[in-house]
């Protein structure tokens, strides 16, 4: 405890933990995925409605609230997808998913329309695994659409239809949505395309992983971090390693500090959050390090017990 308390209150560790805090919001910044969370509204194409026959096996439809003169009217398809890591719950929605034209004209219709019957030869990279589809209910107040909330788990989507009708001097005028929901924002797309930019990974995504740290989690967190960290270090100290490897305390702490941060998280994020199917590739080799660092550091620390020290032969200079 008493080297604890020495490593925290010397100035040079405090600088190390002011540069891996500043290392930490660097990566999180420069990170394009959603860090919390993402419900991503994509228009994957749109058609005009007197040119196109509807298909009644992909949609449901109530003509009744669609009986209005719909001649030149534009069918636009949506894909609202859950991109973030952790489930959209109905009391999530602060403010529930809402479309509306506010550029003027009306939309007739919002309804769900089921998973599109589509080739595996044809699947785009963007499109989101089968069966992941759910269904989604919308009413209408005044001119606005406002769909029901409903549970919306990790990649899973709905697919939705809007049937709108705009002034010819606006005709291609885009939907608008809007809503709030508690731990993750609603990012619209125009087309595929636009949304596919969005899930290219640049160098930090294999470089960092997101890791919820609610509740009791926070708390367990600490309590490893903490644990793994002294563990590490006091391995470190039996196996003379800060001696003979660096020549200096310093490093062997600072990635003691890094690895024990990382292993916590995992730990955390495993066996607190239970999430075990959507993990992220690099948290293995972490966890392959940092183990095999603690086997070989107590490997060393038995020998440097079991074996007997060298006598130290002074040096006489001539």
């Amino acid at each position: 405890m008493k080297t604890l308390l020495r490593i925290i209150r010397d100035p040079i560790w405090q600088a190390v933990g002011v540069l891996v805090s500043v290392l930490g919001i660097f990566l999180a910044t420069s990170n394009p995925s959603p860090a919390n969370g993402e419900l991503a509204i994509i228009r994957t194409h749109s058609i005009r409605f007197s040119d196109y026959l509807l298909p009644s096996k992909l949609l449901k439809l109530d003509l009744k609230k669609a009986s209005k003169n719909m001649d030149e009217a534009t069918v636009d398809y949506f894909t609202i997808v859950n991109r973030g890591n952790k489930p959209i719950l109905p009391t999530d929605y602060m403010a529930s998913l809402k479309a509306e034209l506010k550029s003027g004209g009306e939309i007739f219709l919002v309804d769900s329309c089921t998973e599109p019957t589509e080739s595996p030869s044809k699947k785009s990279t963007s499109s989101c695994p089968p069966g992941s589809f759910v269904s989604s209910t919308w009413q209408q107040h005044d001119q606005t659409w406002v769909q029901e909330p409903a549970l919306l788990n990790p990649g899973e989507q709905f697919c939705v239809i809007v049937i709108r009708k705009s002034p010819s001097e606006q005709s291609n005028a885009l939907v608008g949505w809007g809503g709030r929901i508690a731990g993750a924002k609603i990012a619209t797309y125009t087309s595929l395309e636009e949304y596919g930019k969005s899930l290219e990974k640049n160098t930090t995504y294999y470089l960092q992983t997101n890791i919820r740290l609610d509740g009791f989690a926070a708390c367990w967190f600490v309590a490893l971090q903490i644990a793994a960290f002294c563990a590490t270090l006091l391995l470190a100290r039996q196996a003379h390693w800060h001696h003979t490897k660096f020549g200096s305390s310093i490093w062997p702490a600072a990635i003691a500090m890094l690895l024990a941060t990382s292993t916590s998280e995992i730990l955390v994020d495993i066996f607190i959050n239970q999430n075990t199917s959507n993990l992220h590739p690099v948290v293995w080799p972490l966890l392959f390090i940092h183990s095999s660092l603690l086997i070989y550091l107590l490997f060393q620390a038995l020998r440097a017990r079991l074996l007997p020290a060298r006598p130290t032969i002074p040096r006489v200079d001539p």
